[in-house]
């Protein structure tokens, strides 16, 4: 299962880099996760969903107009990174997990796959004790089940959204594991993924993350999840009202996806070059995890990367890869 070895992983090592992150933030009960996702982008090595927890300890307005002094545009407008923005990505005033996949993965499988996945999700779903109080959530994933009827159902899209819903749970499971949390929100990109099929993606956030409670013995009742809703901004229409808060995973969800690590090969433009050197490298407040997957199943290790190549005996082979830029 895909969030245990996301859960298993992160704590072989990760995890004390992400206390660090909290102790920088000693009495935040409540935070902003926001996405964003790289998927099939033809200059891309790989497929990248990266999100950035953000403490929700001031109004999300300031945070906002902060956000844009560092980045005015998105990644793909910017022509130069400023080396204030790669001070504040090393500053611990944000903390990012990025999960590196193959490009065009399937994880859901086939459409028959697919439908029996669904099948098995509304039998337990049906077994809830709450299950009467739960019929909206029962009701959208019996309509999707509906759409999956047809053999052209996209079970690329069913993936992708399987993978960032699961991760996106797996967010505030690390946070209730290591603090008391009143209020997560998720905020992902505009997307899909996100937004097809009645935003079935919201309800299987909130389907995964009541499942990773469960399972790891979290009482989510006093949890409060909400989801933002890419809604058009009053000022700018074109954008979403929380558009400021995703340019941060943006700046790294290109950068990563386009990164071919295992050739040590960076794009030839020179912010992908500054955003990788410096705000990527020897960053303790951002983990990215590579997703592997072999006749033996789903496997998830840590990509560390170095300015300089990281000795192989310091590296446990089961948990961890290394890449330098050079």
């Amino acid at each position: 299962m895909l969030v245990e070895c996301l859960i298993s992983t992160f704590g072989m090592g990760a995890v004390h880099d992400f206390r660090k992150f909290l102790a920088k933030h000693p009495l935040v009960t409540k935070w902003l996760i926001a996405s964003d996702f790289v998927i099939n982008e033809p200059q891309a090595s790989s497929d990248a969903y990266a999100y950035t927890f953000f403490p929700y300890n001031a109004d999300i307005l300031r945070l906002k107009a902060s956000i844009v002094k560092l980045v005015p545009e998105d990644f793909k407008k910017t022509k130069a990174v400023k080396p204030r923005l790669q001070e504040f990505f090393q500053s611990g005033e944000t903390f990012t997990i990025c999960l590196l996949t193959p490009k065009k993965y399937n994880i859901a499988g086939d459409i028959h796959a697919v439908r029996l996945s669904l099948d098995a999700t509304l039998r337990m779903m049906q077994s809830w004790q709450d299950a009467e109080s739960q019929q909206k959530i029962i009701k959208a994933f019996e309509r999707l089940r509906e759409r999956a009827k047809a053999n052209n159902f996209n079970t690329q899209l069913m993936s992708g959204m399987m993978i960032a819903t699961v991760v996106a749970a797996f967010c505030p499971i690390v946070l209730a594991q290591e603090r008391k949390i009143e209020i997560v929100g998720w905020f992902p990109d505009r997307d899909n993924m996100t937004t097809a099929y009645e935003r079935i993606a919201d309800h299987m956030f909130a389907a995964n993350f009541s499942a990773f409670c469960q399972k790891h013995n979290i009482d989510q009742r006093p949890i409060r999840t909400v989801i933002g809703l890419p809604e058009p901004d009053s000022i700018k229409s074109k954008q979403t009202w929380y558009d400021e808060l995703v340019r941060i995973p943006d700046f790294l969800a290109g950068p990563l996806a386009a990164w071919n690590y295992k050739e040590h090969l960076v794009p030839g433009r020179q912010k992908y070059v500054d955003i990788l050197k410096g705000t990527v490298a020897d960053n303790p407040y951002l983990i990215t995890l590579l997703l592997t997957d072999t006749e033996k199943g789903i496997g998830i290790s840590r990509l560390l990367c170095s300015r300089n190549p990281i000795p192989t005996q310091h590296l446990n082979p089961a948990s961890a890869g290394s890449a330098s830029l050079r």
